[in-house]
């Protein structure tokens, strides 16, 4: 089973990524971008999740976790993540340290959210089009979550 991390940004005006995002599509009906973290882990349960959520994923004064819930209602949302079989030095990275802090994972994952708010007509992918936010070569739109992180 995979367990769904999402780390966020307590103050929006932390959020540089979101922030940067906004100010360069410069579009009046998009008022707000924001950018969340997103960890999948694969082969644990609910409570060492928590525990990787506060002692390795998040940072508690300046951000918060949820747990397999999604981070805002906004009126959509763009998922970037690696493409299946491009390594992950972040996810790699993950495992190692949750190995030391006593806790076997399976698989890791991690990808970036980018949630929109306002009444933009257009679609999000579109807007982030020549941003250059991602390389499609190796990097992808996540449509639906993986039932799976194994390859």
């Amino acid at each position: 089973m995979i367990q769904t991390v999402r780390v966020v940004q307590i103050d929006e005006k932390e959020d540089l990524k979101g922030n940067s995002i906004l100010a360069q599509i410069n579009n009046p009906q998009v008022s707000k971008i924001r950018s969340i973290r997103v960890y999948r882990l694969e082969g644990i349960d609910r409570k060492k999740t928590k525990f990787l959520a506060e002692k390795l994923l998040s940072e508690s004064i300046n951000q918060k976790y949820l747990i397999d819930s999604p981070a805002f209602n906004a009126e959509s949302k763009v998922e970037i993540a690696y493409k299946p079989g491009v390594m992950n030095p972040e996810a790699a990275s993950i495992i190692k340290s949750a190995k030391d802090l006593g806790i076997k994972l399976l698989a890791v994952d991690s990808s970036t959210e980018f949630y929109f708010f306002g009444k933009q007509n257009k679609d999000p992918h579109k807007l982030l089009d020549g941003l250059g936010l991602y390389n499609p070569l190796i990097e992808y739109i996540v449509d639906k979550p993986p039932k799976s992180l194994l390859i």
